[in-house]
């Protein structure tokens, strides 16, 4: 997921948050504005996010995971 404005956390800035669904028995595919998914968010420094390659973004946010967030995703 691309932000609309990038996040700074320990001097290091992110622009993209790799989202994955939080339990086995849901899928991203699921969202609706009714229904929020479980999920989790981990984010990719600013300098590993040069390409919009969904493989490679994967794999940057594998290899840095400082951080993650936990939330609920759902249609706006």
């Amino acid at each position: 997921m691309k932000l609309s404005a990038p996040l700074r956390y320990q001097n290091t800035e992110f622009s993209y948050l790799v989202v994955t669904a939080r339990h086995d028995d849901k899928s991203l595919s699921e969202v609706s504005k009714t229904s929020a998914v479980p999920v989790n968010m981990t984010p990719i420094p600013l300098e590993k996010s040069k390409t919009e390659d969904p493989d490679a973004l994967f794999k940057s946010a594998a290899d840095w995971r400082a951080w993650h967030l936990i939330g609920g995703l759902h249609e706006a």
